[in-house]
């Protein structure tokens, strides 16, 4: 049997309060997600393997990370239903932005920018694709609905369940089959892509603005983005 590759994934994180301890968490989805994977392995029906999800806790040392990295095929951005600080893209902090615990971005980060450095595959999900927009060069939108006023609703208080339709760009890897693909919404922020990365899939609105489905490198790039864990989109 072939040796399965290890995913990692990182978690979320609660600073210590006065009425609680420090706590680090991970949703059991991502990794029964990874878990679930079938990675094609040959040509028959039966060569395949499952990954095995490796989680992650906001390590301290550089060197501690980069260990785990060399052991890792891959790697898993999750989101947060926080936002990454404005303040540390050099923008005004808006109100209705909620900064994630700085131990959590600072650990983020860090792992974002060595995964990108080792050309590692990357699967980014929500706060984790704006984080990996960012360390590829893009910045974000705090709040879509004010900064982009004619595009489409994409986030409500009471109703957390939003979803949008997402046109695939055609010649893309995501091109076959060409049909839309619905995705959900619960973000007030967007992303604004960076120049070395391009969509290949499209929520366009009256006000020209898009998000990706997958984000690839341009032919003219260089960036870890060109791999992505398979089968969890």
């Amino acid at each position: 049997m072939s040796n399965k590759p290890l995913i990692g994934i990182n978690g979320d994180f609660r600073a210590a309060r006065k009425d609680a301890i420090a706590l680090s968490w991970f949703n059991t989805g991502y990794y029964d997600s990874v878990s679930a994977t079938r990675l094609k392995t040959g040509p028959k029906e039966t060569d395949f393997v499952n990954p095995i999800p490796v989680l992650l806790p906001p390590m301290a040392e550089d060197a501690d990370l980069r260990q785990m990295l060399q052991m890792l095929d891959g790697v898993v951005l999750t989101g947060c239903a926080q936002d990454l600080d404005p303040v540390r893209m050099g923008m005004e902090k808006h109100p209705h932005t909620r900064p994630m615990p700085s131990r959590r971005e600072d650990f983020d980060r860090r792992l974002c920018k060595m995964a990108v450095e080792m050309r590692m595959p990357i699967l980014a999900i929500g706060g984790g694709m704006q984080l990996l927009n960012v360390i590829c060069g893009g910045t974000i939108y705090q709040h879509v609905m004010e900064e982009c006023p004619k595009a489409l609703h994409h986030h409500d208080n009471v109703e957390t369940n939003l979803r949008h339709i997402l046109n695939i760009v055609p010649n893309t890897r995501r091109a076959a089959p060409s049909v839309p693909v619905r995705t959900s919404s619960s973000r007030a922020s967007g992303t604004r892509l960076a120049e070395s990365i391009a969509s290949e899939g499209r929520r366009t609105d009256s006000a020209g603005g898009s998000l990706p489905l997958r984000a690839t490198p341009r032919s003219n790039r260089s960036t870890s983005v060109s791999r992505s864990v398979p089968a969890l989109l």
